[in-house]
Parts: structure tokens; C-alpha cells; sequence
């Protein structure tokens, strides 16, 4: 982690980024792993069942899609949001689409698409509101996708299975590095989610100056479980294994949810050192303290266990590597760390955070140093540079951090001064590392998910027995707890507060 710039709480990293392939776009590194066939992504079902597919076969089937996306009469630049049930087919539509020039807008699906929901509202809102072309769906989604959508005319769904039995050889397309590669989607409430595109040179860039940060190698396995529209997901825990060279495993968010334990089994059977969750998940984990007491694992090959997504409680990590250790886990395979979809996932990674670290007078988890061809910087309120350890307003700058959100001219004015990025996250520096102290933006963080607090008023304030203008939420942590609780202030429109009123709110 060395530090070439030093300027009260200005923190440059390394001077440059090594590229694990000169072009320094997407296609060129999964054309160099076309022959690789040692090595690849096993994905599991919602039954724990396992399919693998190397890399080699991974472009067969990648450049089979591409040829039938291009059949589709699909174009680079495109947007196709993927609606793809099965996590081995969001791999080979995510590359397929990287090898047309088809800009992928990975989405979960939703549990139906029948009657209104969340999921499919979010998906209806993507598609009208981020101009998208088409939407790449699984066979058995391909008929109610289609009807949920036919009212958007200029919506065209695909069925993945018609796409992977396309005659005709794939036109492979060569980007440019600053062409747009993907666009993930902010966590919106009430699916009024912000569009951030990443362009090939930024989601290479974190994956690689991650690499180079901390010193990864093609005999590290990636283990992912957090749902594959998540940048954190498909750029460090999926672009960043292939630019290694290294195998990767991805599993349904719901098989660990429901048995958090299933997340030591998996680090355990797969061999995984590189692995991702936010801090409640470690709570859950102490929450089951005995069931795991009589349990055996070996958890020696982890070596990269990062906590973010929410605040790091330094209790609740100490705990947990109290309680691992004794099934091998090394002191320093916690690593806090700091990231946003805005920046392709981390651009700060600790060097370990350990039982001693801390003590019980620092609330403030050390969240490490950034990236190589990163920076970040604390400032005051009028934007002048504070001193080292003073609290102030965070920004970030460099190749993996985007360039705004889609169509938000005003908001990316406000976000993005002189190249800065500002997160809305209040922090200080020390020693050339990052500490969060809080957010300055109105964002609750409820498990790991982010939810607009002006979003949570507008619903709230729908209901018929609530003033729509006197709605306040906010989110709370109370000392000891593992993730933020969302409270919301509202009055009443007779200005009185009883039983009845209550009671329709609460539904």
C-alpha cells in the first residue's frame, strides 16, 4: 500500500495501475482467457448444486450469445437489462453482451410479473426511464416479461435460449477503454433508482489495481454471494478473478440467508480466500455462536474476508475473529473496506483488522488505503483540504470512479467538482487511511441495502391519515446494534395520533 502524495487529508495512491491487458477493455481480457481451461466460474442453485464452466468455456458460450444478440439486430451502445433466473447465464449474458458492445443493465428478477411488485416495477421503470433496448430473459420468464412489457413498444424481449442456438459466427466488437461497459443501478426504495454507466477502463482499473494493492494471485478463489447486480458482485468478485487468471463461485444470495452458517461450509468446501459480506452478516454469525461452536471447518485459506456495505462495528469484528480463529482462520482475514457502484466497487482496502485492534475507545474501524490511480481527500464545508484526523466531507477521484449518473445533469454538477466524486460520507484520514464517521446524505442502511429517506417519506406520506408534508425518516443505530433501524416521524391529518390511525400506517 505505498503513498506517493501526502497533503494534510489528501491521500494519492501508487502513480499508475497495471493492467492485466494492454488494451485496457473487458473484451481483450476474455479473449486472453478463451484457451484457459483450468480454471473458471462454478455457479450453485438455490439447492447448493454445483455447475462449472471454465473459462474457455465461458467465451464459447459468451460469443455464442453475442452472435445472437447480434441476430436480434442488437447494435453497440445498446442497453439490455438482464432478467436472468440461473447465475451461470447473468455470467455468460454479462459477457455476451461485453463482447457485442451491448451495454448490460444487470436486475434481479421478480417473483412474478403477473401483478404489481417491487422487482417489476423496477423493471418496467429501468427500461422507460434509461432508454433500454431490449431485455435478455431466462426461457420460463420470456412469456410474462413479455406481457408485462408490450406496452413499451420500443422494448424488445429475447429469450437466452433462442440467443445460444444462433447460426452464424459472433462479430466480436473492439471498444474503445472509455465506451461504456456496463450500467449497474443505485438501491432505490421505491425503485426510483439513478443509472451509474461504467466504462471498460473503470471496471478494469479496480480490478486490477486491486490486484495489485493486495498482492492477488491466479491461486486465489473467489467466493460471491451477494446478488448479481451488484457491482461489488460482478466487478471485483467476477472481472477481478478472470483478469487473475483465478477460479470464481457464485451462490445465491437466499442459501446463505436463510442458513448463514452455509457461508463457512462454502469457504470451507471451495477452498475460497477472497470473500464479501457487510457487518450485519457477522452479526448472524455470533447470533449462532453455538451451533458453530459444534461445528469443524478449516478456514486457513481465507485470507481476504472483506466487511463493508455498512458500517464496521470494531465489537462485533473482534467477536467474530475471536469466535473463527479457532477453526484457522488467520488474525488478519478481516478486511474493512470502503467501495460505492459509483467507484466499480472497493477503492480502499485494509490491511486487516485484528482482535487488538481498536480497543473498546475508537468507535471507527480503519477502512485502509486507496487503490492504486485513486485518491481521496477530507474538506470543510467551503471545500478547503482539512488536517490529518479532522472530520470532514469525503472525496474520491480516479479511473475506476465514474462520470455521472445517466441523465441527472444537477445532481452529477452538485457530485462532481473538478474530477472529485463527493460520496456524502462525513470521514477523517490517519496515517493515509480511511475512517467513515457518518453520512452527511439522507440514506438509510438496513442490512446492507441502502434505502432514500425522501423516498420512504413519499410512501408514507401516501396514506390517506397522514399528512403528506410532516413526514420525517431517519435511520438509528442503537449502541451495541449491527445495522441501522429505520424510524419515521409522521403527523397525522386531524393532527391527533390514535389507534386507528396507526393501524393504517403500519399496513
Amino acid at each position: 500500500m505505498s503513498v506517493t502524495k501526502k497533503n494534510g487529508s489528501e491521500i494519492q495512491g501508487c502513480e499508475r495501475v497495471r493492467f492485466s491487458v494492454p488494451e485496457n477493455q473487458l473484451v481483450a481480457l476474455l479473449l486472453a482467457r478463451r484457451d484457459m481451461s483450468h480454471a473458471g466460474i462454478t455457479t450453485l442453485d438455490k439447492r447448493g448444486d454445483a455447475r462449472n464452466l471454465s473459462y474457455a468455456e465461458l467465451y464459447t458460450e459468451a460469443a455464442q450469445l453475442c452472435a445472437g444478440l447480434q441476430g436480434a439486430s442488437l447494435r453497440p451502445g445498446d442497453r439490455l437489462v438482464l432478467q436472468l433466473s440461473d447465475a451461470q447465464d447473468v455470467m455468460v449474458g454479462f459477457w455476451g453482451c461485453i463482447l457485442a458492445g451491448v451495454v448490460p443493465v444487470p436486475l434481479n428478477t421478480a417473483p412474478f410479473y403477473d401483478r404489481p411488485n417491487s422487482q417489476s416495477d423496477r423493471l418496467v421503470s429501468t427500461v422507460e426511464r434509461f432508454r433500454c433496448r431490449a431485455v435478455l430473459a431466462s426461457s420460463e420468464l420470456f412469456e410474462p416479461i413479455t406481457a408485462l412489457l408490450r406496452p413499451l413498444a420500443a422494448a424488445t424481449v429475447v429469450n437466452i435460449a433462442d440467443c445460444c442456438r444462433a447460426a452464424g459466427p459472433p462479430e466480436i466488437h473492439t471498444p474503445a477503454p472509455d465506451d461504456p461497459a456496463a450500467m449497474f443501478l443505485t438501491s432505490g426504495s421505491t425503485g426510483a433508482a439513478k443509472g451509474v454507466v461504467q466504462t471498460h477502463a473503470a471496471m478494469l482499473a479496480m480490478a486490477d489495481a486491486t490486484i495489485q494493492m493486495n498482492g492477488f494471485t491466479a491461486d486465489d478463489v473467489a467466493l460471491n454471494w451477494m446478488s448479481l447486480d451488484h457491482a461489488g458482485s460482478l466487478v471485483f468478485l467476477g472481472v477481478m478473478p478472470l483478469a487473475l487468471g483465478a477460479s470464481q463461485v457464485h451462490v445465491p444470495i437466499d442459501y446463505v440467508l436463510k442458513e448463514p452458517t452455509r457461508w463457512l461450509d462454502l469457504i470451507d468446501t471451495w477452498r475460497a480466500s477472497i470473500t464479501w459480506a457487510p457487518n450485519f452478516v457477522f452479526s448472524l454469525m455470533l447470533d449462532r455462536q453455538q451451533q458453530l461452536l459444534s461445528r469443524s471447518w478449516d478456514l486457513s485459506c481465507m485470507r481476504f474476508m472483506v466487511n463493508a456495505g455498512e458500517a464496521v462495528v470494531s465489537a462485533t469484528a473482534r467477536s467474530f475473529l475471536t469466535l473463527l480463529q479457532r477453526f484457522g482462520l488467520p488474525e488478519d482475514a478481516l478486511r474493512p473496506a470502503f467501495g460505492m457502484v459509483e467507484t466499480c466497487s472497493g477503492i480502499t482496502w485494509s490491511t486487516g483488522f485484528r482482535v487488538q485492534d481498536n480497543g473498546t475507545t475508537n468507535p471507527f474501524v480503519s477502512l485502509g488505503s486507496v487503490i492504486p490511480g485513486a485518491a481521496m481527500k477530507v474538506v470543510d464545508e467551503s471545500g478547503v483540504t482539512v488536517n490529518e484526523g479532522l472530520e470532514g466531507r469525503l472525496l474520491l477521484k480516479g479511473v475506476s470512479v465514474f462520470s455521472g449518473y445517466d441523465g441527472e445533469n444537477a445532481l452529477n454538477a452538485a457530485m462532481l467538482i473538478d474530477d472529485w466524486l463527493v460520496t456524502g460520507d462525513l470521514a477523517y484520514i490517519q496515517d493515509g487511511e480511511l475512517h467513515v464517521t457518518g453520512r452527511e446524505k439522507d440514506i438509510v442502511i438496513v442490512n446492507g441495502n441502502n434505502h432514500y429517506c425522501h423516498e420512504i417519506e413519499a410512501v408514507v406520506g401516501k396514506f390517506s391519515t397522514v399528512a403528506s408534508d410532516c413526514v420525517a425518516a431517519v435511520g438509528v443505530r442503537v449502541a451495541g446494534d449491527n445495522t441501522e433501524s429505520l424510524v419515521v416521524f409522521y403527523a397525522t391529518r386531524n393532527g391527533g395520533d390514535n389507534g386507528h390511525d396507526k393501524g393504517s400506517l403500519e399496513k
